[in-house]
């Protein structure tokens, strides 16, 4: 499952990168400091311009490191018409995501052997305590002195 995994990552990230370009944004403005609402860090950032394809022209706010400057290059990776996209994934994040896949299976593989197992043991267990119930009812009487049903004192 892990290489299976692996493998469609590859195919699949292969395909994006076809369609991810790292194009160079030029910072136009003061950054901005954005407070953050969840535990999360603050973030900066700063409305930057970038050309892709080559006849388009897009400003949008770009995170950037703290005091970037006005007209600093910060590297972005657009899609094919040119908006913002993330990085094409890694083989890191892929190897990863493999890891993540075959460990899956291997547990639900396990899990589902453990179930037949436990079942199994169960039947087992039933079969051997309603032999256990007819050799008891067979050997008990004679054991404890009790008559069984139907029988009398001097019956053996």
């Amino acid at each position: 499952m892990g290489l299976t995994a692996m493998d469609n990552g590859l195919r699949a990230a292969a395909e994006q990168a076809r369609h991810r370009h790292l194009v160079k944004a030029t910072t136009v403005g003061e950054t901005t400091r954005h407070i953050p609402t969840r535990a999360d860090a603050a973030t900066t950032t700063a409305p930057a311009q970038w050309q892709f394809p080559p006849a388009s022209r897009h400003t949008s706010a770009l995170p950037v490191p703290a005091g970037t400057p006005v007209g600093h290059t910060v590297a972005l990776w657009v899609d094919d018409t040119g908006e913002a996209a993330s990085a094409p994934r890694g083989g890191t994040e892929l190897a990863s995501d493999a890891v993540a896949a075959g460990a899956a299976g291997a547990a639900l593989i396990t899990l589902a052997a453990a179930g037949v197992v436990f079942l199994r043991l169960r039947r087992v267990e039933a079969r051997n305590l309603a032999q256990w119930e007819r050799d008891w009812e067979r050997v008990e009487p004679g054991w404890s002195g009790r008559l069984r049903p139907g029988q009398e004192a001097d019956d053996d």
